[in-house]
């Protein structure tokens, strides 16, 4: 009875013997590293394509195998303005100038740094010229140099005094005050050429009136009177006679 309790009741009353070891677990040939690499070589012998899920490990990384230009993709390089850009084809107007300066020194004198006052200035402007300029010349202050020195890339458009001023300024703290004396000096230049002009128009007149009247009586009418001196027989002065010459 107790043999038989023992050998019914094994597993209440405990094992009378050892218990054997539960067989492992086969793996199959396909998840082991060793069976995947052999797969993969297979498949190159043969030509076929590698399969999209051998390209990338489970954690997502690209294989070895995995074509290098779909890993990292080559942003274009920006394309460097030219030199002879900003020397041949950089203008500006006089007015333009005027309210750059005068704006500045503004926004210096309201205790804004050199860098925001830029900014602020730029959103203001409608001068395609001045904006190029501008955004030069912010690049310039972020990265730490003077603003003189920035302009002295522009010494076509505003000139060796300019930049002088500004330099002058930058070193002795008083720039907004040089740059108010910069705009006023420009609107001095600005008015002495219009007068200028002015004066000159009424002389540029007369001159073309003048050529265009010579011209007609040369053209027109002395070749018609010259049949009828010719024909006269009298001595014609001197001076119709080099007329006629000419």
């Amino acid at each position: 009875m107790s043999n038989a309790g023992n050998s019914a009741g094994g597993p209440l009353g405990g094992a009378s013997g050892p218990q054997s070891p539960m067989p492992p677990k086969a793996l199959s040939p396909a998840s082991t590293p060793a069976s995947a690499d052999a797969k993969a070589l297979a498949d190159k012998s043969a030509g076929k394509p590698a399969s999209e899920t051998d390209k990338t490990d489970k954690a997502g990384k690209p294989s070895a195998g995995a074509d290098k230009s779909q890993v990292t993709s080559e942003a274009p390089a920006p394309k460097k303005k030219s030199k002879w850009d900003i020397v041949l084809f950089e203008s500006l107007k006089i007015q333009d100038r005027i309210n750059f300066s005068r704006h500045l020194s503004i926004v210096i004198k309201a205790g804004l740094p050199v860098y925001e006052g830029l900014k602020i200035i730029r959103k203001q402007t409608t001068s395609k010229s001045l904006l190029r300029i501008i955004d030069d010349l912010i690049t310039d202050v972020n990265n730490g140099k003077f603003l003189a020195d920035s302009l002295a890339k522009h010494r076509r458009v505003f000139g060796d005094f300019f930049v002088s001023i500004i330099r002058v300024g930058e070193s002795s703290g008083t720039l907004s005050k040089n740059l108010i004396y910069l705009a006023e000096e420009m609107e001095k230049a600005r008015d002495l050429k219009g007068k200028i002009k002015a004066a000159l128009i009424y002389p540029i007149i007369l001159l073309v009136v003048t050529l265009s009247i010579v011209s007609f009586l040369v053209i027109f009418v002395f070749p018609k009177l010259i049949s009828v001196f010719a024909s006269l027989s009298i001595e014609l002065p001197a001076t119709t006679r080099i007329m006629i010459f000419v």
